[in-house]
């Protein structure tokens, strides 16, 4: 099943309200369900059921936060389905209903404190099922996040390519995340989800740097996409196109971040005898090892560790400001490379209010 198509699963489940609440609790129904260990309130008045999991919450409190349940709870709910109380049935996975009632009602968890890293499945249904429910904090959460992890500023922006630091971490220092410094613990293939859940939300902003992270994948994610266990994430034909065509945009931006390699040695240099001889091996060996690699905005601190003839200190520092430089021209033009064309700020703005 392509990304597409799943997404418009997706999108036509989100469509749907709560259904129809139980008339009447029958008793094999209870006992084929079980009882959530992560929300499940005794005193609890309404139970929500996702697939064959119970959970146990108090009605005020979520048609506070979420108009469509308010709407549907607004209607007179049959008594005695479970613990005295109404059943409803919702069409989502038990796992992803689990993660939006603990966002709800979990406080202590820090869903919404830069302190507490969520994993990916957590942002994906605060977002897909805050949409759905519109609850706006919830959903505004999920996209803040989103933001941080893929910035409009180059700066902001931290991964394995684009901060060396990352790619090349120290002895005492692991990164087991490829956004060591965002509030999401999110992995390389996360970007084909990503990608998929801003075109259906409407997260215009983040493209162009998921869109440069996903381009980083292997070959074989790129095109067959992910598997997460319960959703297959693929990129749609039009966007696998894209992807493939900016890759190759940033390979020749590769290597257009590396001519400085074929200037002659500047006035100032401080080394005559050396930097030369440098030039003329780091030609040699760079050129032909960054020919095929589209990590075009990873910054010139990897010049640090991957140039093995090392220039003086003013020739240094020349390389890495026209490093630099290319590295902000090939930012600029990622709208470019990947034909994302720029829409509305209004409909992202939108998207973050009303839902």
């Amino acid at each position: 099943m392509t990304a597409s198509t799943r997404g418009k699963k997706r999108k036509a489940e989100d469509s749907d309200g709560p259904q129809e609440t139980s008339k009447g609790g029958c008793e094999e129904e209870q006992i084929s369900l079980t009882r959530s260990e992560d929300v499940w309130f005794h005193d609890g008045n309404l139970v929500l059921v996702a697939g064959s999991v119970a959970f146990k919450v108090y009605k005020g409190i979520i048609t506070q936060y979420s108009s469509v349940f308010d709407e549907t709870f607004s209607r007179a709910l049959p008594k005695g389905a479970m613990d005295d109380c109404p059943i409803v049935h919702l069409s989502d996975t038990s796992s992803d209903l689990s993660i939006l009632l603990m966002a709800i009602f979990d406080s202590a968890f820090g869903f919404f404190s830069d302190e507490q890293t969520l994993d990916f499945n957590h942002i994906s249904a605060m977002l897909r099922l805050g949409s759905k429910y519109k609850i706006t904090h919830i959903c505004a959460e999920a996209i803040r996040r989103l933001k941080n992890c893929f910035p409009e500023d180059l700066d902001r922006y931290v991964s394995k390519h684009t901060s060396s630091y990352v790619l090349y971490p120290d002895s005492d220092t692991a990164y087991t995340s490829y956004f060591p410094t965002a509030s999401i613990d999110l992995q390389h293939e996360h970007c084909i989800a990503v990608i998929n859940l801003a075109r259906i939300y409407g997260l215009d902003t983040i493209l162009p740097a998921v869109f440069y992270a996903a381009a980083q994948l292997p070959l074989k994610t790129i095109i067959h996409g992910y598997d997460d266990g319960e959703t297959i994430w693929k990129l749609d034909e039009d966007d696998l196109e894209r992807c493939l065509n900016g890759q190759a945009m940033l390979k020749s931006s590769m290597q257009r971040t590396f001519f400085w390699l074929f200037d002659s040695i500047p006035d100032a240099c401080k080394d005559r005898k050396n930097c030369p001889s440098a030039l003329r091996i780091n030609r040699r060996d760079v050129w032909k090892k960054y020919l095929c690699r589209p990590d075009a905005l990873l910054d010139s601190g990897r010049l640090d560790v991957e140039l093995h003839n090392k220039f003086c200190p003013y020739c240094t520092y020349r390389v890495k400001v026209a490093h630099d430089k290319q590295r902000e021209v090939t930012w600029n033009n990622l709208r470019e490379y990947f034909d994302i064309m720029p829409s509305s700020l209004e409909e992202d703005e939108n998207m973050e209010q009303d839902t």
